[in-house]
């Protein structure tokens, strides 16, 4: 029942089945959700920066110049996914409990986030790195990278989850 502090009842529970569910899958079909999560938003994301994605060897490449973007399987935001949606479905068992339209509804509507957000940071990523380029040694690049991840990714969960707790408790006073 409890995992450290965390009791795994009510509503957190299909939000934790969800999660572990979805991330099994990306070991199972790692090419397909490599696909259907990393192009959509390299192409998001080559759209705002005037280019096309291609791929090359098997994998998706932003062609810029001067400096391309190789988007490569952990740049999907696959796991943001599965987070994500156990935070919105878990949120909407709490607003309306056992309402499974509310669980239909959540994969679609994470992945068209996560689709948007993984675009913006890669937009942001790929401009931070060009920005580092003229004054940091090329041993930082990495850490800019995933500190932008960081704060793009973290960004966005808590503005969902400050989103869904003001309706839930907006919910609460309303009855």
């Amino acid at each position: 029942k409890f995992f450290g502090n965390i009791a795994f009842k009510g509503p957190v529970m299909p939000g934790v089945i969800l999660a572990v569910g979805l991330s099994f899958l990306e070991r199972i079909f790692p090419d397909t959700i490599y696909l259907i999560f990393a192009y959509p938003a390299a192409w998001l994301a080559s759209f705002f920066l005037g280019s096309h994605p291609a791929w090359i060897d098997g994998e998706i490449w932003i062609p810029l110049f001067p400096h391309g973007i190789h988007v490569i399987p952990n740049c999907s935001a696959y796991g943001f996914f599965c987070v994500l949606s156990a935070l919105m479905i878990t949120s909407l068992f709490r607003l309306k409990p056992g309402n499974w339209i509310a669980f239909l509804l959540v994969i679609p509507m994470a992945y068209v986030l996560t689709i948007v957000t993984n675009g913006c940071r890669m937009i942001c990523a790929y401009q931070a790195q060009e920005m580092a380029q003229g004054f940091l040694p090329v041993n930082f690049h990495p850490a800019i990278h995933q500190a932008v991840g960081v704060v793009v990714f973290l960004t966005v969960l808590i503005a969902t989850f400050w989103m869904l707790e003001r309706n839930l408790s907006h919910e609460r006073t309303c009855q």
